[in-house]
């Protein structure tokens, strides 16, 4: 818990859960969560979500895992795990469409190196986006792109989500 990331990660889930969506997850956005929540708010129901969601992740990822080494990442992958908990094809996200789908990446950033006339275009705005973890459209984009990618269908063949 290093400059309190897990603090600031929880914060994010419950918002994520209060909400219903990706949205802006900059400090100022997370202060304002944080110091307006409303006592007769149902702390238990998104707590409840978020917990549900981490329990799912947890049997996919190890400890110190290579996949959850970025904030933004853990991020990306906390709202995959939920929209697939909430639409019923959580099996589908295994460690292994994962981790293909970072291999991907990786080798469209060589092809990229060579000839970017070559590479996916969408895996490359996926990279330029990862250096932006905490704004919404970023999110969304990286989100669409992972669903289009790794997940074949679950996004109606949009990349920007």
């Amino acid at each position: 818990n290093n400059r309190y990331r897990h603090y600031d990660l929880v914060a994010k889930f419950l918002l994520f859960e209060q909400r219903g969506e990706l949205v802006d997850t900059k400090k100022v956005y997370l202060d304002k969560f944080v110091k307006e929540w409303d006592a007769k708010s149902d702390l238990s129901r998104i707590r409840k979500a978020a917990r549900r969601t981490l329990t799912a992740m947890g049997e996919v990822f190890t400890e110190r895992d290579p996949l959850l080494q970025s904030m933004g990442s853990v991020v990306l992958y906390y709202y995959l795990f939920r929209k697939a908990l909430q639409e019923g094809w959580l099996g589908e996200v295994t460690r292994s469409a994962l981790q293909d789908f970072e291999k991907v990446r990786a080798d469209n950033r060589k092809v990229a190196e060579r000839d970017i006339g070559d590479a996916d275009y969408d895996l490359l705005e996926f990279d330029r986006y990862v250096q932006a973890p905490n704004d919404a459209y970023a999110l969304k984009l990286r989100f669409g792109v992972l669903l289009d990618k790794a997940f074949a269908g679950r996004n109606g063949g949009r990349s920007a989500g």
